[in-house]
């Protein structure tokens, strides 16, 4: 976008998940610094691979609105016994010192997180303020977040490095990406212990909601039927979840590298020193 601003959206939950199961255990005097590292290592490579953004970092709240609004949410995901407890502990540990003391000590003006709201919603509100001549890219790998995909928002995979735009979007599932959310309350969603219409995967949702899935099928008869999946999904898979508040971005095209450096030394990641 010509004079526009350029805005990084860090899903940061996703950043962290990936870390604590990627990276192997990292100590620092007893105490435990891999999702430290594995934040602050990607925080180095976006900032090489988009010099003139600025970072905006989300953050998962413990409380869920969307469990409120329907129990089983997520609950597949429960600790499985002590040692899962353990873990988890350990995970949002780590994530609540990032979120609260490391990120805003090292100057990050832009460390959002509300109670009873995902990180997606956050980033979807953040998407809608930014201003028509800025450009907003998502740093994440959850698909989600497809919906979200307009000429000035593009997805930047963690995974796979390289961008997704709505156009990508469009020529790979055949309906636009505000229709993402209902192919997904169709088919489901098994990681988020959500159901959908038995047998009806998002290739098939996606080819019914543009017309091309034909109605001699078996699998359109069952969508056009069965229309509780898509009532009952839909309001917790459209982002942003109905109350979320607003944001207030800050344009910072910097930070301050002196107080990287201390804190990458104060907790032993000393190849994360002067790495820009």
């Amino acid at each position: 976008m010509v004079n526009g601003r350029t805005w990084l959206l860090i899903d940061a939950p996703g950043v962290c998940h990936q870390a604590y199961h990627a990276i192997p255990e990292l100590d620092w005097r007893g105490v435990r610094t891999e999702v430290l590292y594995g934040m602050f290592n990607t925080v180095r490579s976006l900032s090489r691979q988009f010099p003139a953004a600025t970072l905006c970092f989300a953050f998962d709240s413990k409380h869920s609105k969307r469990r409120e609004a329907y129990p089983p949410y997520k609950t597949n995901r429960k600790p499985k016994n002590v040692e899962d407890q353990h873990k988890r502990d350990e995970l949002y540990k780590q994530m609540d010192v990032l979120r609260r003391e490391l990120l805003p000590n090292i100057g990050f003006a832009n460390v959002f997180c509300q109670k009873g709201i995902e990180a997606d919603d956050l980033i979807a509100v953040a998407c809608k303020g930014i201003g028509k001549q800025d450009t907003a890219f998502i740093a994440s790998s959850d698909k989600d977040l497809f919906q979200l995909l307009a000429p000035n928002v593009i997805f930047w995979s963690l995974r796979r490095k390289e961008t997704y735009t709505d156009k990508a979007f469009k020529r790979e599932w055949g309906i636009e990406p505000s229709q993402w959310a209902y192919a997904k309350a169709i088919a489901g969603d098994p990681g988020d212990n959500l159901p959908g219409i038995p047998g009806v995967g998002l290739k098939t949702a996606a080819k019914f909601l543009n017309g091309t899935l034909g109605k001699h099928l078996q699998a359109h008869g069952k969508i056009e039927a069965d229309i509780k999946y898509q009532t009952a999904n839909i309001p917790l898979m459209r982002l942003p979840f109905k109350g979320t508040k607003p944001l207030t971005l800050e344009w910072q095209p910097g930070w301050d590298r002196k107080a990287w450096n201390k804190i990458m030394r104060a907790h032993g990641l000393k190849t994360l020193v002067d790495g820009f």
